[in-house]
């Protein structure tokens, strides 16, 4: 789904209907994500509450959930994830680390395709 989604969105076909606070996707991604970081210790912090993004709100939270998954995956036993939103200036940050070991060299050099 993520695919398709990437995929019609660089067409220009996604439409974006939803008005979000970044507060109300924050909290969003913490509702759909609740169930997968079970088990693990996540540190959430939403710095940004003001404004409002035009979106499609489920695509766009479903690719971050993905975000979240990859790292949970890449995780050796329970992960230690830091889930960050923030602004700078006028645009809005969604930052997604964990404390794992990294993508191997190997692997790195083709992530694009």
């Amino acid at each position: 789904h993520q695919v398709r989604d990437m995929l019609v969105f660089a067409r220009g076909e996604l439409p974006l209907g939803d008005r979000v606070t970044p507060k109300a996707l924050f909290q969003a991604l913490q509702r759909a994500a609740q169930a997968h970081v079970q088990g693990h210790a996540v540190r959430w912090q939403c710095d940004s509450h003001l404004g409002e993004l035009l979106c499609n709100r489920d695509t766009l939270v479903g690719a971050l959930l993905n975000l979240i998954e990859n790292a949970l995956q890449a995780s050796d036993g329970p992960a230690r994830l830091k889930v960050h939103l923030y602004r700078r200036e006028r645009s809005l940050h969604l930052c997604v680390s964990d404390a794992g070991s990294g993508i191997d060299a190997g692997l790195l050099g083709r992530l694009g395709e």
